[in-house]
């Protein structure tokens, strides 16, 4: 990470790196942190838009792996294990979820120090007898992930759901080998998985 002196300095720095992007579409640099702060909404990706867009006919390919049967959660997988981006962490093609400073985050004034942690709701951590900074075991049909640390926030309706950073490139060992045929992508968001008390 570099040095800086303020807040707006490392969203400065973010502007700069999408720069670099062989995406040309993802014109994340024309944001204004100004005119963003004084309530201005500014709408990204209008070149993707304008240059992609007018000259193709866009096609919407539905995944069907929701309705799959290794995908339907069980008594053994009774939970579903979706991703999310952290709040540093962003999608400029830089790799910035590699840098142990953006990894730090706030969730409900929680300091965590890296993505090794997932989200539960307290139903869940009822019925697992846990307690927030426990350490835990995800486990899915494909494999395993250990030593993570339980954050609970609950989320009305979601009360079955764990939520782990995509950043924590250790999802991938609990993903199915069904993935999308064009894009090559795994379902990170759909995944039957357990959780055990380490």
């Amino acid at each position: 990470m570099f040095n800086y002196t303020k807040p707006e300095d490392i969203f400065n720095e973010f502007l700069e790196m999408t720069k670099l992007s062989y995406r040309k579409y993802q014109d994340h640099y024309k944001l204004n942190l100004k005119k963003i702060e004084n309530g201005f909404r500014q709408r990204w990706g209008q070149n993707f838009a304008e240059n992609y867009l007018s000259k193709y006919k866009l096609k919407f390919n539905i995944t069907l792996t929701k309705k799959h049967p290794y995908l339907q959660i069980s008594e053994n997988y009774p939970y579903k294990l979706i991703s999310f981006r952290t709040k540093n962490l962003w999608n400029s093609n830089a790799k910035t979820g590699l840098d142990k400073k953006l990894n730090i985050n706030d969730y409900n004034n929680k300091n965590i120090k890296d993505v090794n942690f997932i989200i539960i709701s307290s139903k869940i951590t009822k019925e697992k007898n846990l307690e927030e900074y426990d350490k835990v075991k995800v486990v899915s049909k494909w494999g395993e992930v250990s030593n993570l640390y339980v954050i609970i926030i609950d989320n009305p309706g979601k009360e079955n759901i764990i939520a782990m950073p995509v950043h924590n490139r250790k999802i991938n060992y609990l993903t199915p080998t069904l993935y999308d045929p064009i894009s090559k992508e795994p379902d990170y968001n759909n995944v039957p998985v357990n959780i055990i008390k380490l």
